[in-house]
């Protein structure tokens, strides 16, 4: 993976968003011995980072259609039909979840490979068929323009937008209406946080800590990820390198 990575970053395509990676995984899984746990999520975030940005930015819709093929087959005979960069994104993909796979083999005796390459297949999938239908599904040269602009400025399309869009609103009544479901889903599920086991609970904090952590990313300065600095790079500062004053 991270020669895949390292790869991909000199080819201009790869946002170097290591230690905001991180920092999502340090939001819902916390514990000293969630350490794997970290590692290979945040290995997969980085990986899920530049897929999307693959599907939105760079490929045409006939090259996507063979890079999804090829990660739903998980086919490495197959990837020499793609470009370069879509390679070696697939090769970071493949030898990540292989690796990850070994160890989770020697030290669990559990064979998570199957199971992995079933879900990033899905992932691939769904994120064509996003690609697929979305309204701005423009000239590929257009399109390219638009998402580069969005990401140089750390902007994605919002909720917001998108809601104003559809419903022909103004911004005042979509900001309105994204709290108002913001407090409805987070009612709900902080009250289906009751559990009868250790484990189950476990995952059950887990699943409520990412929407958390996305809060922490993205409520205060709408991109708290995208952007490279401001008050997430301030966060990882004094998270992970200042010293705490005792």
């Amino acid at each position: 993976m991270v020669v895949g990575a390292r790869a991909c970053r000199e080819a201009a395509i790869f946002r170097d968003r290591l230690l905001e990676n991180y920092l999502w995984t340090l939001g819902f899984t916390y514990e000293p011995e969630s350490w794997r746990c970290r590692m290979i999520q945040a290995k997969s975030i980085c990986l899920i980072a530049l897929i999307d940005d693959i599907y939105d930015v760079y490929g045409t819709l006939d090259e996507l259609q063979l890079f999804t093929d090829v990660v739903d087959r998980w086919d490495l005979t197959a990837m020499d039909k793609l470009p370069e960069y879509m390679k070696l994104c697939f090769f970071a993909l493949f030898n990540m979840v292989h690796e990850e796979g070994y160890w989770v083999m020697k030290e669990k005796g559990l064979d998570i490979v199957p199971g992995l390459k079933k879900e990033w297949g899905n992932y691939a999938k769904h994120t064509l068929r996003k690609q697929n239908g979305s309204t701005m599904d423009k000239l590929p040269s257009s399109k390219s323009t638009w998402r580069m602009d969005e990401i140089e400025r750390g902007d994605v399309a919002k909720s917001i937008q998108c809601y104003m869009h559809e419903k022909g609103v103004s911004e005042e009544v979509a900001r309105a209406k994204i709290r108002e479901l913001m407090r409805k889903y987070w009612r709900e599920l902080n009250g289906s946080l009751t559990w009868d086991s250790p484990l189950e609970g476990y995952f059950k904090n887990i699943a409520a800590n990412i929407p958390r952590t996305a809060q922490f990313f993205y409520d205060h300065e709408g991109d708290g990820y995208g952007k490279a600095d401001g008050e997430t790079k301030s966060q990882i500062i004094l998270l992970l390198f200042e010293p705490i004053q005792i």
